[in-house]
């Protein structure tokens, strides 16, 4: 029987039977390269070259062959997490604006929050409604938002139809690692998935039945990281938006009677105005200011020498005298209010930044009332309550039936009262 030496580093071991070294050589200890010697050979020799360990080395050879190579074309996790998180973004944006408008007066404490909302039970509806919106994308156009920025796609394995595997598999997203779309708790699962896929194997939900290919290029998952990011603050911006359009609504649906001192009409005059006389010349000229609304008003009326003048002549005479003051932007548009003549127009304070000035007169008898609203750093159909306002307070104005004494010129009956205007250049 032939024993063998061998060679570990600097370590020498041995002898060892021919039968003891094959043990050695399956359990690793022996490599094809190791170095082996015994009684009648001339020098050392590579175990490689022992015929005794040749089907040894050749088993372990074949095993590693048959190890399959990583393939190059499977999506790595951080493209598919950000593929996940614009459409999460995109859908919550598109269905759940909207949603929430039409809820708003159902629930008015969710309403157009919906797509940003903290509560529960919202988060877990949205969370579902975005499941069934990206199973509908994914049957009839085999992609999503998301996955086409990032490049990725779904290969169905599952021998099911695609309608069937696509809802199988949003299900088990939304209750195995969205856990129902409850906040927090769905981190568990999510970090269980990434070291999953990192490691090249198939996520829970694709196990047998589905693989994600992608490009892997990091422009893709870039991108798809900037569409979930511009989505995100569109979506918090539009929010805001109308927001500020129900605060003013919440504002202007607190009002109270005000009662016009020249013709003993009342007007519903929201609680945000603050209301003031200015002393005129001629006739009558009531100031109002709103902080909350950076909005101003002048309104009063002043007598005329004849009935019935035409408003659209008058608003242009009218026009000219404030020339200095307003720069009008506009024609006037003539309509009708409570049945007299009414005429409008829309124009800019030069003078002042950002303020935008709508005049609308009313010719009612030998009255002319007239009522300038200044609206700053916004357009004035930005302003929610804007067409209410003019036609709850010019529906004060009536005939006053005063004398056409006239104590002041062209020039000074209503250009000089438009000093008043409290808006300052910013």
């Amino acid at each position: 029987m032939t024993y063998w030496h061998y060679k570990l580093g600097r370590k020498q071991g041995g002898p060892v039977s021919a039968e003891d070294l094959g043990v050695l050589a399956r359990k690793g200890t022996i490599k094809p390269e190791t170095l082996l010697w015994h009684p009648g050979l001339a020098d050392w020799v590579n175990a490689s070259e022992a015929s005794e360990l040749s089907l040894c080395f050749e088993s372990d050879m074949s095993d590693k062959e048959s190890d399959p190579l990583p393939d190059p074309t499977i999506a790595g996790p951080w493209p598919r997490f950000w593929a996940r998180l614009a459409d999460e973004m995109i859908i919550g944006a598109v269905v759940g604006l909207p949603f929430g408008y039409l809820i708003r007066p159902h629930l008015p404490e969710i309403g157009v929050n919906f797509p940003a909302a903290d509560n529960l039970l919202t988060i877990v509806m949205l969370a579902a409604i975005t499941s069934i919106v990206l199973w509908g994308a994914m049957t009839l156009f085999g992609t999503t938002p998301g996955k086409l920025v990032a490049g990725l796609r779904v290969e169905n394995r599952s021998g099911m139809p695609d309608w069937q595997f696509y809802m199988t598999r949003e299900f088990r997203i939304w209750f195995f690692v969205n856990t129902v779309g409850v906040p927090y708790l769905s981190i568990i699962p999510c970090i269980l998935q990434y070291r999953r896929v990192a490691k090249g194997r198939p996520a829970w939900y694709d196990e047998g039945a589905a693989i994600v290919r992608g490009k892997g290029r990091l422009s893709r998952s870039a991108a798809a990281a900037a569409t979930a990011a511009v989505t995100f603050m569109l979506t918090v911006m539009a929010i805001g938006y109308m927001n500020m359009l129900r605060a003013e609504e919440r504002m202007a649906s607190s009002y109270r009677y005000w009662e016009n001192p020249a013709t003993g009409k009342k007007a519903d005059l929201w609680s945000t105005w603050v209301f003031g006389e200015i002393k005129a010349d001629s006739g009558k000229l009531y100031h109002f200011t709103s902080d909350k609304l950076t909005s101003e008003i002048l309104f009063g009326y002043e007598p005329m020498d004849q009935p019935s003048v035409d408003a659209v002549a008058y608003g242009e005479a009218l026009q000219s005298v404030i020339a200095e003051d307003i720069s009008v932007n506009g024609k006037w548009e003539p309509f009708k209010l409570n049945g007299f003549d009414a005429a409008r127009v829309t124009g800019i304070e030069p003078k002042l930044k950002d303020v935008n000035v709508e005049l609308t007169v009313v010719i009612v008898g030998r009255s002319a009332w007239r009522m300038l609203l200044f609206v700053e750093g916004r357009p004035l159909t930005k302003l929610a309550i804007r067409e209410v306002l003019i036609h709850s307070l010019l529906s004060t104005a009536k005939d006053i039936n005063v004398p056409a004494s006239m104590p002041c010129d062209d020039e000074t009956c209503f250009s000089a009262l438009l000093s008043i205007v409290r808006f300052a250049p910013s």
